[in-house]
């Protein structure tokens, strides 16, 4: 069973949020999303004498720990970022085995599109991240850890069969032309290993903890849009940092913000259900980084890293706008058009938007950890 959360749709339960769009249009009906909404908040109930009591870097070891207990095959889905590159950081330090880190870059446009430079940050040059950042990690890993098999997925050179179900199933929660062909490839060890008796988790660095602050109380909670990153492909899916296997991990890198913000309430405004604005991307952009020097110690802020792509269009994010120069990608333009046109056609809901082709964002229960004065 996947544990990226369900969707309910008066008594029936959905893994994919396209399945309980569509039978919340048909029947007129409420969707709730259930992100572990039990797990979580016991622990907020329960646990939160515990917090502050050993380091983060403690329970991300005790984490690659159960997860190497709990499977035969590891794969890490490595985009170069802070996220993922910790999870990668923890399995070496502690010297735990990793046998596969999985990473999407397209060779046949990605190096035809761009020049490599470290001067330009904006999300339309992460491109550049592959030379600065992803490839000198991976040639590093080859010299000191030959035994990890690592896999470079060109997602262009995969088939990707545009249809009715193709959107439907889709992982993602917009469902853009190349969101479409990034969201439906992944490592084909998974099933590989698989049809070889292996049990084989898919592991995702979903993600930093997202915090309000509302009547000096702090809450945690957890986004659809963020989990659905890694989607629900398979059930093998294994989110590192956002597990109900382990809440400990999550509710302590909460801790470490409550720390920051005790500390320096002036910057509580950047947390404020009072002040905050949906889609601010400045104010997002700080608290992304704040949490990497919080909750992290693996990552040097002097790498190359450029900002989060976050602006969609029917065609795809920031960056996709280079790959509409390319020819070949017409004709899987034409036959999302096609298909996207019969998915909105079906639909009469307020759960998907036509015009920016993406689902309504789902949030999960607000769980509280702390208390600021």
């Amino acid at each position: 069973m996947s544990k990226c959360g369900f969707y309910k749709v008066n008594s029936k339960t959905y893994q994919r949020k396209n399945h309980a769009i569509y039978e919340a249009s048909i029947s007129n009906s409420k969707i709730v999303w259930d992100f572990y909404d039990d797990v979580f908040e016991n622990f907020s109930q329960t646990k939160l004498h515990t917090l502050g009591q050993w380091s983060l870097d403690h329970w991300y070891k005790l984490r690659a720990e159960q997860l190497r207990d709990n499977y035969d095959y590891l794969i890490l889905n490595y985009s170069g970022g802070p996220d993922s590159h910790n999870i990668l950081m923890t399995f070496l330090n502690n010297d735990i085995k990793l046998d596969e880190i999985y990473v999407k870059y397209s060779h046949s446009v990605d190096a035809k599109i761009y020049i490599p430079n470290n001067i330009n940050r904006g999300a339309e040059n992460i491109h550049s991240e592959w030379d600065y950042v992803i490839k000198p990690v991976l040639d590093k890993l080859k010299l000191s850890h030959p035994q990890i098999k690592i896999v470079i997925d060109d997602v262009f050179n995969n088939p990707l069969k545009i249809s009715d179900d193709t959107l439907i199933d889709a992982p993602s929660n917009f469902l853009g032309t190349f969101e479409l062909m990034r969201q439906c490839s992944y490592s084909k060890s998974v099933s590989a290993q698989q049809d070889k008796g292996k049990r084989v988790a898919d592991i995702y660095g979903i993600d930093k903890p997202l915090i309000l602050y509302k009547e000096k109380s702090l809450f945690i909670f957890f986004a659809d849009a963020t989990v659905g990153v890694a989607g629900h492909r398979h059930p093998n899916v294994e989110l590192f940092y956002w597990t109900p296997d382990m809440p400990n991990i999550v509710f302590e890198q909460a801790y470490r913000h409550y720390l920051y913000f005790k500390k320096n309430p002036n910057m509580i405004s950047l947390i404020d259900v009072k002040t905050i604005k949906r889609n601010d991307l400045q104010r997002q952009e700080k608290m992304r980084k704040l949490a990497i020097d919080l909750i992290y110690t693996t990552w040097d802020n002097n790498k190359f890293q450029v900002e989060k792509s976050e602006y969609y269009s029917p065609a795809g994010r920031t960056r996709d706008k280079y790959y509409l120069l390319h020819n070949e990608f017409n004709r899987y333009l034409d036959i999302w058009n096609h298909h996207m046109t019969s998915w909105c056609s079906a639909l009469n809901t307020t759960y998907f938007n036509k015009e920016l082709i993406n689902s309504e964002l789902f949030l999960s229960k607000w769980h509280k950890f702390g208390y600021i004065e």
